[in-house]
């Protein structure tokens, strides 16, 4: 979460079932704490999901990972109010945003696309009634092991909940390629991290710390971990 006083920049995500979420109108809100009002800066984002301020707190960006790309929207300046795409036709699906240190920022991809590797939510998303029935599929056996769970907790119904309500359920349709994108602050690429052979995969998080990247993913029980060249 990037803080910039005295307002707190929140993304508003809903629904466990990514299969639905290209359908939902999701919002980048601006919230006052003194006034306890709430401002929509950005409104009918796809799956918006990692948010990063600029070095200087001038525009913040969005990653829209069901869209692949990036939006950026002007907090001052002659642009103020204003937004734009700021990257767009990405090669996978961005995921949490991190400043690389040098006033650009580091764009994992959780998950990897090109010519012979689609992804699921994208070729869903001109059919919102196949959408709604699978989300409520979804839905129906999450809540059949919910009941479950609810009379006689175990490991077994945990992990079908965790797994039905999970992008885990469909890891198996992504191809093994790992990729962070490094940007600069006029949203170029300038180079890239890659992993081809599997060992890393499904990564949102890079951090870099004492000589090393580090990377984390919400389906890995590991952090995976490579020197800095």
């Amino acid at each position: 979460m990037q803080l910039a006083a005295p307002a707190t920049w929140k993304l508003l995500l809903s629904s466990t079932h990514v299969v639905s979420e290209t359908a939902l109108p999701l919002w980048l809100l601006k919230y006052n704490p003194v006034t306890n009002t709430s401002e929509v800066l950005l409104d009918k984002l796809h799956f918006a999901n990692g948010v990063i301020l600029s070095p200087l707190e001038d525009f913040v960006v969005v990653a829209e990972t069901a869209a692949s790309k990036l939006q950026r929207y002007y907090l001052k300046g002659p642009k103020k109010g204003q937004k734009d795409i700021f990257l767009d036709g990405l090669p996978g699906l961005p995921d949490n945003l991190k400043s690389n240190g040098r006033g650009g920022f580091y764009v994992p991809l959780i998950v990897g696309r090109d010519m012979n590797h689609s992804v699921l939510t994208q070729q869903l998303a001109p059919y919102p009634t196949v959408r709604k029935f699978l989300a409520r599929v979804l839905a129906l056996l999450e809540l059949s092991f919910q009941q479950v769970e609810a009379l006689v907790p175990n490991y077994y119904t945990q992990r079908a909940i965790h797994w039905l309500g999970h992008f885990e359920s469909v890891s198996f349709l992504h191809m093994n390629r790992f990729t962070v994108l490094d940007v600069d602050i006029e949203g170029r690429i300038t180079d890239s991290l890659h992993c081809l052979d599997g060992s890393l995969e499904g990564i949102s998080e890079i951090e870099m710390y004492n000589g090393h990247f580090y990377f984390g993913s919400p389906y890995n029980d590991f952090i995976g971990r490579v020197k800095i060249n």
